[in-house]
């Protein structure tokens, strides 16, 4: 099926309709919000389901759509986990009574678009399609963060997404136009990789990949480009925070790990040669770190959530160069760090957000005192949530977790980043045991109104909390399909 202009991509032309009708249906019908919500969310399962289809049908084999584009099972995989992850973000609240009915009513349209964005993002293979695909990504998250400008959070949070998308965007940019450059005007991915093979890698295109990685890390919040992730997740509505840590984060490393795997990554490129693996040991090892000692020093909820996140990001940047030195079990940790961070963070801040929904607070550790008395099972979603994303035994993150660390042990020359793995794991365990303490041992100190909330963020926190529960205990299934998440 090579050359048949846009097969396979029908999950994507699904997200970009949904939205044209849901952005339709808000601007000329009198349809309330939860009703427009509800037919995104549709449309996001629908898309799920097309992806998975097309992924039945395309067995070991892989397609091009032409323009830069390729369908593998990779791309389709994260198409299917983005999708489930867009329809699980638009089934719950945007955690904020202070946003008109106008920005609610609107607000599905665009988490589809942005969506679709991040499907094109992994399907790219080219830099023409990544450039065009991750910005367009980026400025639909700068407008999800920024639906709670009016809270001074929010604005803030909007502010330094739009900072850090025209940096990253700036780098992007100059780093294609260098590898442009160093390989005689190529963008497609293979041929850079034929290019290196044949050529040897030209001094000028490396500088230009080091750029396009550094663009990466400025999206994604790896250290030292981080400055700005702990307000943009504390600042967004939940909703969008839930988006940020979900399906962009997910589908933005598995991007990354196309352009690595295609250019700098390829089998005739040693990590000797292009520096690359030793560019992301430091972000790995720094995130890591500063995100677990973070996260130790927070005492509001939400930021201690994104220093978590920091971190487990640094453990699939070392989950990454383990692949590229071929470690074993690197493409079973890569892809089980991915699906576990991104459901764990997904049920934490969903958690977070049903916590919040009807009380307009953000919630600080000793806010939380007592909450297992009041409300024991959302108690329960966000302790398991915060253990999970910590990487504890018995949970999705310890899946996500532990093939890492084994793989990058088994490779000699990553054994002083395993041990930094291992130390800013054990780090990470205390900001999620303080949360239980205070919900388990403590006396309440603040009174949380009980929440009206719909059936879909109930669906969103039972479904998430059983899959953190399941996904911890039966490991294998998952891990089988997460190892597909690799290019």
């Amino acid at each position: 099926m090579s050359g048949v202009p846009f097969s396979g991509l029908t999950h994507v032309w699904i997200m970009i309709a949904g939205a044209l009708l849901v952005i339709a249906a808000a601007s000329l019908c009198r349809i309330g919000p939860a009703w427009l919500t509800t037919l995104g969310a549709l449309a996001a399962a629908c898309a799920a389901v097309s992806a998975v289809q097309t992924s039945a049908g395309l067995a070991r084999g892989q397609f091009s759509s032409g323009a830069g584009m390729i369908v593998d099972q990779a791309s389709l995989v994260a198409c299917v986990c983005a999708a489930l992850a867009t329809a699980a973000v638009l089934a719950s609240p945007l955690g904020s009574k202070a946003l008109g009915k106008g920005v609610e009513r609107h607000w599905p349209g665009l988490v589809l678009l942005t969506s679709a964005a991040l499907m094109l993002s992994v399907h790219a293979a080219s830099l023409a399609a990544l450039l065009v695909a991750t910005e367009s990504a980026s400025l639909g998250l700068i407008a999800l963060s920024g639906v709670g400008r009016s809270q001074p959070r929010g604005s803030e949070a909007a502010m330094k997404a739009t900072v850090v998308s025209a940096v990253a965007f700036g780098f992007a940019g100059l780093g294609a136009a260098f590898i442009y450059g160093g390989t005689e005007a190529l963008l497609n991915y293979d041929a850079i990789s034929v290019s290196f093979a044949n050529q040897g890698p030209n001094p000028v295109a490396m500088i230009g990949g080091f750029l396009v990685i550094g663009a990466f890390g400025f999206r994604l919040g790896a250290v030292p480009f981080h400055m700005a992730a702990p307000d943009l997740l504390d600042g967004a509505p939940p909703a969008a925070a839930m988006f940020s840590v979900s399906a962009f984060r997910l589908c933005f490393l598995v991007a990354l790990l196309r352009f690595l795997s295609l250019g700098f990554f390829a089998p005739a490129v040693g990590g000797d040669v292009t520096g690359v693996p030793l560019l992301l040991t430091w972000l790995a090892a720094l995130s890591m770190l500063i995100g677990a000692v973070g996260a130790v020093r927070q005492e509001h909820v939400k930021r201690m959530l994104a220093y978590l996140s920091i971190a487990q990001l640094g453990f699939a940047l070392m989950a990454i160069v383990a692949l590229s030195q071929k470690a074993p079990t690197a493409v079973t940790g890569v892809g089980a760090c991915l699906l576990a961070q991104s459901v764990a963070f997904l049920v934490a801040f969903a958690a977070l957000g049903h916590l919040g929904a009807t009380n307009e607070g953000h919630p600080f550790i000793d806010d939380l005192s007592g909450l297992s008395q009041s409300r024991p099972l959302l108690a329960f979603a966000i302790a398991l949530s915060f253990l999970s994303a910590a990487g504890m035994p018995f949970t999705i993150g310890f899946g996500g977790f532990f093939p890492v660390l084994l793989s990058a042990f088994s490779v000699p020359l990553l054994l002083p980043l395993a041990i930094v793995g291992l130390v800013s794991f054990l780090i990470g365990l205390y900001p999620a045991l303080r949360i239980i303490v205070a919900m388990y041992f403590r006396e309440s100190t603040r009174t949380w109104a009980t929440d009206e909330h719909s059936a879909g963020t109930s669906a969103v926190l039972v479904v998430g909390t059983m899959t953190l529960v399941v996904f911890g205990v039966l490991t294998s299934p998952w891990l089988g399909w997460a190892r597909l998440l690799v290019p």
